[in-house]
Order: C-alpha cells, then structure tokens, then sequence
C-alpha cells in the first residue's frame, strides 16, 4: 500500500487526474471497484460524490467511524465500531457493522470473522463473498469483525459493556478465531 507521502507526492506531479465533472467522478467507479477512504473518514467527501462515484461501480467498500453523524452514507459505507455496545447502537440504527474485538471473545450473532482472515488472507477484498459497502436497499450480508493484529493486539480486552453483555447473554467465553 502507498503511504499518504507518495500518494501526496504523485497527486502533485499530476499522476492523478482532477475529477471536476460528473461524468469523470462517474468514470472514476465504473466497471472497476472502489475503496473509499483508504486514507481519511470517506465521510470527508461529500455524500453526492459518493454517489456518483459508487453508481456504476460493480462493488466499492468502505468504513466510517462516523456513522452517528453522518446517517446518509449508510448505504455505501460500513459503521466501524469498538466494541459490543457500540455495534448493537449501530444495527439498531440499520448500519452493517466492522468490528475488532479481543481474540478470544465470541462473535454475535449477526456476525462473521473477516473472510481474508479467516482463510488466512487468501481471500482478498476485491473478491470478498460478503462485501465491506454499507447497508443499501437488498443487501442481507452479516457484519464483519476481526482480530486485532499488529504490535498492539494482546492490548485489546473486553470492555465493561462487553462484558457485560456477554454475562446478559448467557453466552460462554470461548474463542471464535
């Protein structure tokens, strides 16, 4: 992946092209897939440019951590949230949700591990069966959750909401990796 330096870089050498009309923001999406906001909250652009991006793209993927303020990108993006609480707030409000949870904590029940992990990133998004993008009109797809990675993961625990949750449910502590 290209740090945001040279993509910096390379957008002020004129790598990229300047999408100033519909039509170019419609050619940016079309037959091709689209990440949106590989760097920075997609909520950032303008949920008409979205659009226009995301309509004749055959799948684009997304998350936003914020969903509570921006309802209207529910349909393109996916709520990212932190924890058990969090996520039922989210679906209750009709997002699908992408969640990190501790390694040894269970998954709900609208949910799935992350398909590139748990085929041991042989599954890469582009060809994900269950999508990353939002929320939209016919799509029935359960919500994601990973394991942490990186130097940081043994630092993700259960949060009191979680485990609080958890003890509601009735539901052992049992690995779901």
């Amino acid at each position: 992946m290209r740090s945001v330096a040279q993509v910096w870089t390379a957008f002020k050498a004129g790598t990229y092209d300047v999408l100033t009309t519909p039509e170019d923001k419609i050619r940016v999406g079309s037959f091709k897939e689209v990440r949106l906001g590989a760097w920075g909250d997609p909520t950032c652009v303008p949920i008409e440019q979205i659009k226009l991006i995301t309509q004749e793209s055959p799948e684009w993927y997304g998350y936003t951590q914020n969903w509570k303020q921006f309802p209207e990108f529910r349909p393109y993006l996916m709520a990212s949230t932190c924890s058990i609480p969090e996520t039922i707030e989210a679906l209750k409000l009709g997002w699908r949700t992408y969640r990190i949870k501790p390694k040894d904590a269970p998954l709900m029940d609208n949910e799935i591990q992350c398909p590139y992990e748990k085929s041991k990133k042989r599954i890469k998004c582009v060809r994900c069966p269950t999508p990353c993008n939002g929320a939209g009109p016919g799509k029935t797809q359960k919500s994601i959750v990973c394991n942490p990675g990186g130097r940081s993961a043994h630092k993700v625990f259960l949060d009191k909401g979680e485990k609080e949750w958890l003890l509601d449910q009735k539901q052992p502590m049992k690995s779901s990796a």
